[in-house]
C-alpha cells in the first residue's frame, strides 16, 4: 500500500511538473470593437426611402444591440469597447435645438468608452464643446487639437480596461475643420497634422496598452496614410467620409473600419491578440440598425424627454411639395438638385442679386413629397446661416466656379455649390461656359452675389471669396427663415432641373 501511495505520488509531482509551465504559458486574448460614426443627430429612427414606412436606425436600438454583444462576449470572457468616431452634431432638429446634449446622455446610458471630437462638434462654438466634454461618462479625445497658446484642447488618449485587456484609444480630428466650420467657432484653436500629432502621441501611449487603436475622424484617404506612417497602430476606427466599409480596409498590419452615418450600422471587429502582439481579424461585420431590433428602454426613454419637448413646435404644418427636395449627401455634393436650386433661387431673390451660391455642405436632408413641417425644414437647414449680397469681380466668379467643379464628386465635399442666375459646364474638373443670365460670363463685370455668411468667412476653401468682395451687404436673411415663408406664402414648391450645372 505504502509502495502504491508513493508511485502514486511521485507520478502526480511529475505530471504536475510537466504542466506548471505549459500553464504559465501567455495565451492569445480576444477582443470585440464595436463602434459608429457621423450620426449626426439621428437619435430617432428614421425614413431612407419615401415609398416606404421602414424605419432604420435609432440610437435606443443600436443600445440593444451593444448590450447583446456585451452580454455574449461576458459569457465567452472576451473583452468589448464601444468607440464613437465623431460628428454627433447636426442633421436633426434635436441636434440642432439641444446642440448634442440627449446624444451625450444617450452614450452615457450604453456604455461608450471613447469618442473623438469631429469637426461639426465644434458648429456651436467652443464653450458647447466644453459642456459635452463635461457631461460625458467617457473621454472625448484628439490629440491634434491645441489652444494658439500650445496648451492641449482636449485629451490626447485613454486606455480602456476590459477583462484585463488594456485598450489604447488615441483621438484625431481633421485638419479641416477650420474650413468646415464657422471661424469664429475654433477662434484660438489649431488643428495640428494628425499623422504628426500621432507620431509623437503613439509611443507614449503604446506602453500602457496591449493594442493601440487610433479613433479618428479624418476620412478614408487620411486614415490610410496614417496607417502608413504610423505602423504600431493596430486598427483605426474612422469617421468623416461616411464610408461603408463591410469589409475592412489594411494597410501594412493596420485595420481600418468605418461604419457609414447616422447610425444606418453598428460595425463590430473582432480580433484575436496573440502572445507576440499580433493582432489578428477573425470577424468584422456591419450590423443594420433596422425595426426588428428592440429599443433599449432607459435609452429610448432618454430620447423620447428630449423629443417630447420638440413635438408640437416641430409638428406644425408650414406647407406642401410636389416633388422630392433632393438634399442627400451624394447627389447634393455632385450635382445640381432640386434642393439646391430652390435654395439658391430664394437666397437670390431675397438679397436682389444677379446670382447666387450655396454652399451644398449646408443643405443636410431630402424633403420627401408631400406635407412639409418645421422639424422637416431643421432637419434639411439645421444650421443658422446668413445670406450676403457681396459685389465680385467676374474673374473671381469664374474662380470661384472652377474650385467647385474641381472638387472630386465622389469624395462628396460641401464645398460643391448650388447655383442661381449662372449656368456652366464642369469639363474635366473645370468650369467652362459660363453664363450670367443669358449672357457670357465678363471677367472685367462687376456682379452681385448672395452668399452664405460660412463662404465669406472663407469656409470650405472659399477664401477667395473675402479677398475679392469690392462691397458686402448683410441682409440678415436666415436660410431656415427663407424656406418657411417660401412654403407659407405659396404653399406649395414645385422645384425642377433646369441644366444649370452639366457635367461632360
Amino acid at each position: 500500500m505504502r509502495k502504491t501511495l508513493t508511485i502514486a505520488l511521485l507520478l502526480t509531482i511529475a505530471l504536475i511538473g510537466v504542466a506548471s509551465p505549459t500553464s504559465s504559458l501567455p495565451r492569445a486574448r480576444n477582443l470585440t470593437i464595436l463602434y459608429f460614426n457621423d450620426i449626426h443627430g439621428h437619435l430617432e429612427p428614421w425614413k431612407p426611402d419615401a415609398k416606404s414606412d421602414a424605419t432604420i436606425g435609432g440610437i435606443a436600438r443600436i443600445a440593444t444591440v451593444v448590450e447583446r454583444i456585451r452580454r455574449e462576449n461576458r459569457a465567452l470572457r472576451r473583452s468589448t469597447v464601444l468607440l464613437q468616431a465623431g460628428d454627433i452634431l447636426q442633421g436633426t432638429p434635436l441636434s440642432a435645438v439641444y446642440q448634442g446634449e440627449p446624444d451625450i446622455e444617450c452614450f452615457n446610458i450604453m456604455g461608450v468608452d471613447a469618442m473623438t471630437l469631429g469637426n461639426h462638434e465644434f458648429d456651436f462654438g467652443k464653450s458647447n464643446v466644453a459642456k459635452l466634454v463635461e457631461r460625458a461618462d467617457f473621454p472625448i479625445l484628439s490629440a491634434n487639437v491645441f489652444w494658439t497658446d500650445g496648451r492641449p484642447f482636449a485629451r490626447a488618449s485613454t486606455v480602456v480596461e476590459s477583462n484585463g485587456l488594456r485598450v489604447g484609444v488615441l483621438g484625431l480630428t481633421t485638419a479641416e475643420t477650420p474650413s468646415t466650420t464657422f471661424p469664429t467657432n475654433v477662434a484660438d484653436l489649431t488643428f495640428d497634422d494628425p499623422i504628426r500629432a500621432a507620431r509623437y502621441a503613439v509611443p507614449v501611449l503604446e506602453p500602457h496598452c496591449d493594442i493601440v487603436v487610433a479613433l479618428t475622424h479624418l476620412g478614408i484617404p487620411e486614415d490610410r496614410r496614417l496607417a502608413a506612417a504610423v505602423p504600431a497602430i493596430d486598427v483605426i476606427v474612422g469617421g468623416h467620409t461616411h464610408a461603408k466599409l463591410i469589409t475592412p480596409e489594411r494597410v501594412g498590419n493596420t485595420v481600418i473600419v468605418q461604419a457609414q452615418d447616422y447610425g444606418r450600422f453598428l460595425g463590430r471587429l473582432d480580433l484575436r491578440i496573440e502572445p507576440d502582439g499580433r493582432v489578428l481579424t477573425e470577424r468584422a461585420e456591419l450590423i443594420p440598425i433596422d425595426a426588428s431590433i428592440p429599443d433599449s428602454k432607459a435609452v429610448a426613454e432618454a430620447v423620447d424627454r428630449y423629443s417630447g419637448k420638440l413635438k408640437d413646435r416641430l409638428s406644425m404644418f408650414v406647407g406642401t411639395t410636389n416633388v422630392l427636395l433632393d438634399g442627400d449627401r451624394p447627389t447634393v455634393r455632385s450635382k445640381e438638385t432640386t434642393l439646391g436650386n430652390l435654395m439658391a433661387d430664394l437666397s437670390r431673390n431675397a438679397a436682389h442679386t444677379d446670382m447666387a451660391f450655396i454652399n451644398s455642405g449646408s443643405l443636410r436632408a431630402s424633403i420627401l413629397p408631400g406635407k412639409v413641417t418645421f422639424g422637416d425644414i431643421l432637419t434639411t437647414l439645421p444650421f443658422n446661416t446668413v445670406i450676403l449680397s457681396v459685389k465680385l469681380p467676374g474673374r473671381t466668379v469664374r474662380e470661384i466656379l472652377g474650385f467647385s467643379a474641381s472638387l472630386n464628386p465622389e469624395d462628396q465635399i460641401g464645398g460643391f455649390l448650388q447655383v442661381s442666375g449662372v449656368r456652366f459646364v464642369i469639363e474635366n474638373g473645370q468650369a467652362r461656359e459660363i453664363f450670367v443670365g443669358d449672357a457670357p460670363l465678363d471677367d472685367d463685370r462687376v456682379y452681385t452675389v448672395a452668399v452664405p455668411d460660412f463662404l465669406l468667412a472663407g469656409g470650405d476653401g472659399y477664401t477667395m471669396i473675402a479677398s475679392a468682395t469690392l462691397e458686402r451687404i448683410d441682409t440678415g436673411i436666415v436660410l431656415t427663415g427663407l424656406l418657411v415663408d417660401h412654403l407659407r406664402s405659396r404653399g406649395v414648391i414645385d422645384a425642377k432641373i433646369e441644366g444649370r450645372i452639366v457635367r461632360r
